[in-house]
């Protein structure tokens, strides 16, 4: 018997009453693991739609070279934009802008990490789009590895690249403060420069910022030095002085002028007129 014919009987079947009996509490098992399922089938579809658009956008309106779709410098620049205005233009449920070039970037995603990352091919479809939002290079690499060596389930990928943003976040704050103490180590960075928030980040991200503040430290200790050397001259200037000249009247010697003196001189040095000299 085929499907047909299960489905559409020659002959009208008796109608059997069933009854249903009800839940009392939610099936927690069932539930999880239709919401795995039904979201696998999604993504799967979604990702595979991605893929083959992006290959189809590269193919036709970036002359087939990736190179060129990474620099987003496409050979058919106006054709694109008229598509893509096509395409906004017709219903809700068509690609945006965003949606294609999310197509290019998963397509230049596969390219390279299936090449330089061996367990890329691994990679869950769904966890493939949540790294579109990762564009360093070397974190993109640790998160790979990081899903397929530890099963990351997509919540706990999304909290990761999280955390990466809020690290990101931290070394730009902290590396534009580098050079002014007062803010660096003032109340705006405090809660950045605890052992915690410090501890989230990566090689990759702390290597600048160690990088910088030993620069720092290195001009410092320059700026130091020389503001000692200026130090030990004052006072050698001090010390070549003597006592105060103050104290010591009978050695000032009358500022001496030839010619006539007018009123400006006089009240320069002191003197007002009338007083004899």
């Amino acid at each position: 018997m085929t499907i047909t014919e299960l489905r559409v009987p020659k002959q009208p079947m008796e109608s059997t009453i069933v009854k249903a009996t009800p839940e009392i509490a939610p099936d927690d098992a069932l539930v999880n693991n239709a919401y795995s399922t039904l979201q696998g089938i999604f993504t799967t579809h979604y990702v595979n739609a991605l893929l083959e658009a992006g290959r189809y956008i590269i193919d036709n309106f970036y002359d087939g070279k990736i190179e060129l779709a990474r620099q987003r410098k496409p050979q058919k620049a106006i054709s694109l934009t008229q598509l893509i205005n096509m395409l906004k233009g017709t219903d809700s449920n068509s690609p945006s802008r965003s949606w294609i070039f999310n197509a290019v970037s998963l397509v230049i995603d596969e390219y390279d990490y299936s090449k330089s990352v061996h367990t890329y091919g691994q990679l869950p479809t769904s966890h493939r789009v949540i790294l579109l939002a990762v564009k360093d290079q070397e974190q993109k690499t640790l998160l790979i590895k990081d899903v397929v060596a530890n099963n990351l389930t997509v919540i706990q990928l999304k909290g990761k690249i999280s955390d990466l943003k809020q690290a990101n976040k931290t070394q730009i704050t902290l590396m534009r403060a580098m050079a002014n103490p007062n803010i660096l180590f003032g109340e705006k960075c405090h809660t950045m420069l605890t052992q915690e928030s410090l501890s989230q980040l990566t090689q990759v991200e702390a290597d600048p910022i160690r990088k910088r503040a030993q620069a720092q430290v290195n001009a410092l200790k320059v700026e130091m030095e020389k503001k000692g050397e200026y130090i030990k001259k004052y006072e050698e200037l001090i010390a070549a002085l003597g006592q105060d000249i103050s104290a010591d009247k009978t050695e000032l010697t009358p500022p001496q002028y030839e010619g006539s003196v007018d009123e400006g001189d006089l009240q320069y040095v002191g003197i007002s007129i009338g007083t004899s000299i």
